[in-house]
C-alpha cells in the first residue's frame, strides 16, 4: 500500500460522537452486569411495584426493567430500533470490548473500514434518538446577574 492510500485510511475513519461512546459504555456495562447476575436478584411483588408507579407499568426490556436506570432504558431501546447491521457493530463494539478488534471485525464480516462507518451512523442514529446532555449555561453566576441587574438605571416617573 503506498504513502498516500495509508495517509488517506487514516483520514476516513468515521468520528464516533462523545457523549453517545459514553452512554453506550454504561449500557454495556449495565447488560453483562445483569447477565452475569451482579444486579438486583431481589424479586418484586408485582402489587408493591404497581402501587410503587401509581399503576403504571412500563413495558419489559428483557431485563429486571425495574432496576434499570432510565438513561440505560432509554438507551437500549435505542440500540433495539437500530438497522440490524449498525446493532450488530454496536454490540460487538460495546459488550465485546474485550476481544481483539480484528476478532469483532470479522464478527460482523465487514471490513474495518466498514465497521467503523456503521458504528459512526450508529452513533448518529442513536443520537437522533435520544435526548443530548444538557448544556450549561454560560450566562454567569447568580451574583454576577444580580451585580448586573442593581446597575442599570431605575425608571424615572
Amino acid at each position: 500500500m503506498g504513502e498516500a492510500a495509508v495517509k488517506l485510511e487514516l483520514q476516513a475513519e468515521p468520528k464516533t460522537i462523545a457523549w453517545v461512546d459514553v452512554r453506550l459504555c454504561r449500557w454495556a456495562e449495565w447488560v453483562e452486569r445483569e447477565r452475569m447476575g451482579g444486579g438486583n436478584t431481589q424479586q418484586r411483588n408485582v402489587i408493591a411495584t404497581l402501587m410503587d408507579c401509581r399503576g403504571v407499568m412500563t413495558p419489559s426490556t428483557g431485563y429486571d426493567a425495574w432496576s434499570m436506570p432510565d438513561a440505560v432504558y432509554d438507551t437500549d431501546q435505542a440500540v433495539r430500533k437500530l438497522p440490524a447491521e449498525q446493532n450488530q457493530v454496536v454490540i460487538e463494539h460495546y459488550r465485546h470490548m474485550d476481544a481483539p478488534e480484528s476478532t469483532r471485525v470479522a464478527r460482523c464480516n465487514c471490513s474495518r473500514r466498514t465497521y467503523y462507518r456503521r458504528l459512526a451512523r450508529a452513533h448518529q442514529s442513536i443520537m437522533m434518538l435520544l435526548k443530548a446532555p444538557a448544556k450549561r449555561r454560560t450566562q454567569g453566576s447568580a451574583r454576577d446577574r444580580m451585580m448586573a441587574s442593581m446597575k442599570k438605571p431605575a425608571k424615572s416617573a
